[in-house]
This record gives C-alpha cells, sequence and structure tokens, in this order.
C-alpha cells in the first residue's frame, strides 16, 4: 500500500459564489457634431480627433474633454466606461449620450479632393483626360479615392512636367503642384528582403507600389521610403543612378528619431512619406530613421500643406526637429443629391465617384459642378447646379 503524495488540484471561487465576468477593458467610439474636436482622456492628449474609437481602455471612470480648437474643452466630462460604448456628443450645447456598442465610424463623405497648383498659376487643369472648367490653383472635391491623372495646360508655359499621378484618399486634400523647375525622371527597380511586399513611396507620395516594384524618381535629391511596424524609413537615391537600375533596399539603422508637428488650426491629421500616422496635431511622430523625409498635414476645409525635412538623431529625449504649419482654409458647402429611386451611381466631373443616392458629398469648394446620376440604365445631367458657401445645396433627380 503506497500514500498519494500528488497535490490536490485546488479552485478559488470568489466570495460570492458568482463568477465575475465583467469586462477588463473598454472600446470607446467617441463622435461630435461638428467633427474634428481634438480628444484628450484623463487630461492627456490623445493625437486624435473625432470622429475615432479609443481601443483598450481600463474599465472605470476616465474624464473624456473635447476641444474643437485645441484651446478651451467644450466637453469634459468622467464617464463611467465599460465593454464597447460610443459616445456622442453637441459641441454648441454641450449635451452627450453615452450608449452600448460601436459605431462604424467614416469620417468623411467617402470622396477626397485634389488642390492643383502651378508656377506660374492659370493653367487649365485636366483630371483624368477631362479638362475642367477651373483653373490653377484650385481645389477639386469630389474625387473617388484611388490613383488618378492630373495634367495642366497653359499655352504660352513649358512646364518640366506638365502630368503626373497621384492617390487620392478619402477625406484627405492631396496637393499637385506643377512648375518650370528642370527633372531628370528615372526608373528604378526597388527590391529588398527585409522590406519584401511593403509599400514605397517615392520623394514622400504613395502610389499605392509595393516592392518589388519599378517607380519613377524625379529631379535630384530623391528618396523612397516604407513603414512598417516598427517605424518609418527613407532611403537616398543617388543623383547619378542609371535608368533602369536596380536598387537594393537593405537594413536601416533603427527608427530612433522623432519630430514635434504643431498647426494651426490644430486637429490637422498628420502624414509621414504620405503614411497616415493616425495622429493629429499638435503631437510628436516618433519611430522615424534618418534621413529625408516629407511631413504633411491635412484638414478638411482646408488645402494640404508639407515641408521636407532631414533628421539627425542626436541621442537626446527631445524632439529631433519641430515643425509648425499654418493651414489656409478654402470656402466650401455641402452638396446632397437623391433621386426618386434610391442606389442610383453618381458622377461628378464626369467620373464615378462611387456613391450612389441619396448622398451628402462634404467640403466641397463652392463653384458649379456638372452631375449625372445612373440607374437601370438611364441616366439624368445636370450642368448648373452651384455650390454655395456654408450651405447645404440639395439637387434631386426624378428619376
Amino acid at each position: 500500500m503506497s500514500d498519494d503524495t500528488r497535490s490536490p488540484e485546488v479552485e478559488t471561487v470568489p466570495e460570492t459564489g458568482e463568477d465575475d465576468s465583467s469586462p477588463t477593458t473598454a472600446d470607446l467610439a467617441i463622435l461630435s457634431e461638428p467633427a474634428g474636436a481634438l480628444i484628450s482622456l484623463d487630461g492627456k492628449y490623445t493625437g486624435r480627433t473625432t470622429p475615432a474609437t479609443l481601443s483598450a481602455l481600463s474599465s472605470g471612470t476616465h474624464t473624456v474633454s473635447l476641444s474643437p480648437d485645441g484651446s478651451s474643452a467644450r466637453f469634459d466630462k468622467p464617464l463611467s466606461l465599460s465593454g464597447e460604448q460610443t459616445l456622442t456628443v453637441d459641441l454648441s450645447t454641450g449635451s452627450h449620450t453615452l450608449s452600448d456598442g460601436l459605431v462604424e465610424i467614416e469620417a468623411y463623405d467617402g470622396t477626397g479632393s485634389i488642390f492643383v497648383d502651378s508656377k506660374p498659376d492659370g493653367a487649365t487643369i485636366v483630371i483624368d483626360g477631362r479638362t475642367l472648367q477651373w483653373k490653377t490653383p484650385q481645389v477639386v472635391s469630389g474625387i473617388k479615392p484611388g490613383i488618378h491623372t492630373v495634367s495642366v495646360k497653359n499655352g504660352w508655359v513649358d512646364f518640366s512636367v506638365s502630368t503626373k499621378k497621384c492617390l487620392v484618399e478619402s477625406g484627405m486634400v492631396t496637393r499637385v503642384v506643377f512648375n518650370q523647375e528642370q527633372c531628370y525622371p528615372r526608373s528604378v527597380t526597388l527590391k529588398s528582403e527585409r522590406f519584401d511586399k511593403a509599400e514605397v513611396s517615392v520623394n514622400g507620395k504613395r502610389f499605392n507600389q509595393k516592392i518589388p516594384a519599378t517607380v519613377e524618381v524625379w529631379g535630384v535629391s530623391s528618396f523612397v521610403s516604407v513603414h512598417d511596424d516598427t517605424g518609418y524609413y527613407s532611403f537616398t537615391i543617388s543623383d547619378f543612378i542609371d535608368c533602369e537600375a536596380e536598387y537594393v533596399l537593405g537594413d536601416p539603422a533603427p527608427a530612433t528619431a522623432s519630430v514635434r508637428v504643431t498647426s494651426s488650426p490644430a486637429g490637422a491629421g498628420i502624414f509621414v512619406d504620405g503614411f497616415d500616422t493616425g495622429y493629429a496635431t499638435p503631437y510628436t511622430i516618433e519611430h522615424l530613421s534618418d534621413g529625408p523625409h516629407l511631413i504633411s498635414v491635412s484638414s478638411p476645409g482646408y488645402i494640404s500643406t508639407e515641408q521636407r525635412v532631414l533628421l539627425t538623431d542626436d541621442l537626446t529625449p527631445l524632439e529631433d526637429a519641430a515643425l509648425s504649419f499654418v493651414l489656409e482654409s478654402y470656402p466650401y458647402g455641402s452638396l446632397t443629391i437623391t433621386s426618386k429611386s434610391e442606389g442610383a451611381m453618381i458622377y461628378l466631373h464626369g467620373k464615378d465617384t462611387g456613391k450612389v443616392t441619396p448622398h451628402t458629398f462634404r467640403y466641397m469648394r463652392i463653384g458649379t459642378y456638372d452631375l449625372k446620376v445612373l440607374f437601370g440604365g438611364t441616366s439624368q445631367t445636370r450642368d448648373d447646379v452651384t455650390v454655395l458657401p456654408d450651405r447645404d445645396t440639395v439637387c434631386r433627380f426624378d428619376l
């Protein structure tokens, strides 16, 4: 006969006799009217603006503050958070609702804009082969997200490059500038083991290309950039590289540099080399490599602006660079398009917007637009729809 010396299994049971299954974390979706308010949590700016979702917060009481301009809070209240919840705030009155469940957030109307400028100005704008009625400088709104071709025409000016491609993103204003500076276009094939399948940008501009990729580089001091979970990395392309040459992106130095980005007004989205950081001004963006980077900011109703910076990590706890931007507003209104039969495809500038009726296009540059809706093989057009500043123009189609 032998004794069983194994330790017995022990189960710890709460004294109440009940299983405490309450969530330990909280996800909070925050919406405000108007949108674009800076979000602070427990007295600290999060780097986010409304609408946004704050994830993996500790359950319990947190103070949420919203500020339209970054100076004074229009909403500042302690909230008991648990699980998935949505906070909706009317900043004009300070009233709010806190409801269970997360809403699907779409910050903008699902289209973007292109700001086309030229030196000298006054050039006719052509987008995707269609000549528009506007001349540079001009914000062209209601553009479907994706790659587009932009050209300018001026009978007495010889632009060094008169056609460029650009990536339009929802809610963003993409900047495209033409000038008479001499450029030296070269086709370069990029390869990399470390960054294989990573998206690459050229001189801070994205074109939905992934490594390995053949890219066009222009001018002198060109660079390409990649972004992954560890940081933003840039690689300088030699001015003497041959056309159709191969360039291998090796292992970069650690991305330890940082840049402080501020803007007036505050709350502008921050982009590094064309990649959305997910943060808004004023904020310090970390994990950048040494070398050139293009820092840009964008906010609805304003013309995006950008600045190239050469970073050198000095191994100090302070930021390695500080950039301040002043955003120029443009006059805008809203355009709502409806039809008797819902679901009609909407065309602006002769191009499919990717949206269907009923739909409201926001932050539309004031001016006259030509519209078309298409449903079941039948279409109707209007070429006299005028968007007025700070108003919602409603266009109803009997289709």
